[in-house]
């Protein structure tokens, strides 16, 4: 199964923001993040609003009995092969 991931508010700049990981995995306790390296993603990089997005959904994550994991495409089928083993 797999269902809509969290919305976890964060704080950037002063501002209160909502992020919302991809999806989640319950019968893993996983919530999964998909991300390629395009422009958007490296400039939330360089701006440091990347960082203060993962350290809430760390946080979320570890909070709630659950592992955060973040994937680009070269990981998902390695990931997904590994995920079936268990």
């Amino acid at each position: 199964q797999i269902v809509d991931g969290a919305e976890i508010e964060y704080i950037f700049k002063n501002k209160k923001l909502t992020y919302t990981i991809d999806f989640l995995l319950p019968q893993y306790n996983l919530m999964v993040e998909t991300k390629d390296n395009h422009i958007w993603h490296k400039e939330q990089i360089k701006s440091g609003k990347w960082e203060k997005k993962e350290d809430a959904a760390i946080k979320y994550c570890t909070k709630n009995n659950m592992k955060y994991v973040l994937l680009f495409p070269n990981d998902i089928e390695e990931f997904f092969k590994n995920l079936l083993k268990r």
